[in-house]
């Protein structure tokens, strides 16, 4: 329940700030795909508030477009906590592992500008969207100059590069 609690943003307030628990989560988890929709919600119901405010004859319907906004911001929130548990539990589990060794299953270290899909897809938080996005940055970069330069291309957080910076060179 306590990773849960982001949904109380959308729910004590009627849904007025359920994008505001998007944009939150999706910022945490560094993911556009949430933090995005999040700012569409906001603008929207700001705008729908406003149209509200000034329309005296068609307040039925503007209430009936908010209330639409609303639920499905609201559905949208409840489907994206799996999403946010999970990330969570990654987070936790990658907080408190064992030694990096242990972590990814390798005693020698790993050559980024060599690594092919399957090394880096052993790391720790590598999914293939990370992987190719490694790849295409190192294919356009023809190499990566320092671990750094892996790790921002990466987008790894300070937290996984210190976990993993002596098990990656160049």
């Amino acid at each position: 329940m306590r990773n849960s609690a982001w949904l109380l943003i959308p729910l004590l307030t009627l849904g007025t700030f359920s994008g505001a628990g998007l944009i939150v989560i999706g910022i945490r988890a560094r993911r556009w795909t949430w933090w995005l929709p999040g700012t569409g919600y906001v603008v929207a119901l700001c705008v729908i508030g406003a149209i509200g405010s000034q329309s005296g004859d068609g307040a039925g319907a503007v209430f009936r477009l908010y209330f639409a906004v609303w639920a499905v911001g609201i559905a949208h929130c409840v489907a994206i906590n799996s999403d946010w548990l999970r990330w969570r539990a990654e987070q936790e589990r990658y907080q408190n592992s064992a030694p990096a060794e242990a972590v990814i299953g390798r005693s020698m270290a790993l050559y980024v500008n060599t690594a092919g899909p399957r090394d880096l897809a052993t790391l720790p938080g590598f999914d293939a969207a990370r992987v190719r996005r490694v790849l295409a940055e190192r294919d356009a970069r023809q190499r990566f100059g320092s671990v750094k330069e892996f790790a921002e291309a990466a987008g790894l957080s300070q937290d996984e590069l210190r976990r993993l910076q002596y098990w990656l060179t160049v």
